[in-house]
């Protein structure tokens, strides 16, 4: 992969990553997630090149060597990313979220109906906004209400985490395999993904969590209509074990999206990305 700063109209540079064919007629934009940076996802370059696609991904604010900012709202990341592809003179795109990354998708898919192809959502959750957030898992509704009310404490778990994190790699490495359902615990101890998921987590961890202090509180107040992405080719992957982002999450998400698929991965959890990058891409490009 190929790693470039951009830097935006808004005038902060970006990291974006770019892999495969150089062309722009099957262009994947990919938006990572909480917790991860863009090199999580084994991206093969052979493959992506025989098939002709190319993916284009970008680290948000703080993110890796992307510049750290006080305040960026999903829809200003979005913005960003549009002015990235037009920099890349890039027209058309399918737009792949994993994770929290599927509600940045949704967003510049509801955005840019006229430049996305289609959409796929990985492992994603639903927005958090109000008229959303009633159905989903307690932790989501308290992490929605601190980051409302209490956001000085975000502020000093998020730096306490990112020093845990980049002090004793290992301890946290050892818990995030321990919590993952068994599907991921198999994903995650090989060893090309293991260096791959290190090197993501450090990338999102550093700067004392300011990259995580943005994208909880993006990700927790932001409101959109799902219904608006009718018309839309929409795909939505998830992991029957996903003990992150729940498959019962991913059937509101269902529900909610007209016309949309649900294609269920038995067994797998919230790295199923990993398992089904191949077999997604395929999906995009049929």
């Amino acid at each position: 992969m190929q790693l470039h700063l951009i830097k935006t109209q808004a005038g902060n540079a970006l990291e974006v990553g770019i892999i495969g064919a150089e062309c722009d007629n099957n262009t994947i934009l990919y938006f990572h997630g909480t917790g991860l940076s863009i090199h999580a996802v084994p991206w093969s370059e052979a493959w992506l090149i025989n098939n002709g696609l190319t993916v284009v991904a970008i680290n948000r604010p703080g993110v890796g060597n992307s510049e750290i900012l006080d305040k960026c709202t999903i829809e200003e990341h979005v913005i960003a990313a549009k002015d990235i592809l037009k920099k890349l003179t890039i027209n058309a795109v399918h737009v792949l979220g994993w994770a929290s990354g599927g509600i940045y998708a949704m967003s510049f898919a509801y955005s840019n109906k006229a430049v996305c192809k289609s959409l796929i959502l990985v492992s994603a959750a639903p927005p958090f906004s109000d008229m959303q957030i009633g159905p989903m898992t307690l932790k989501w509704r308290i992490i929605k209400l601190i980051n409302r009310y209490l956001p000085f404490l975000s502020v000093l778990v998020f730096r306490y985490l990112s020093r845990q994190v980049v002090a004793d790699f290992d301890k946290t490495w050892r818990a995030t395999i321990n919590d993952a359902p068994e599907a991921d615990q198999k994903v995650l101890l090989n060893p090309d993904i293991r260096k791959r998921i290190i090197r993501a987590i450090l990338d999102f961890w550093g700067h004392n969590g300011k990259a995580m202090l943005l994208d909880i509180r993006a990700i927790t107040e932001y409101k959109i209509d799902l219904e608006e992405l009718v018309g839309l080719r929409v795909a939505i992957f998830h992991g029957t074990e996903d003990n992150i982002m729940s498959l019962a999450e991913a059937r509101i998400l269902h529900r909610q999206i007209p016309g949309s698929e649900l294609i269920e991965l038995n067994g797998q959890g919230h790295f199923a990305i990993l398992q089904n990058l191949k077999s997604i891409i395929e999906f995009i490009i049929k």
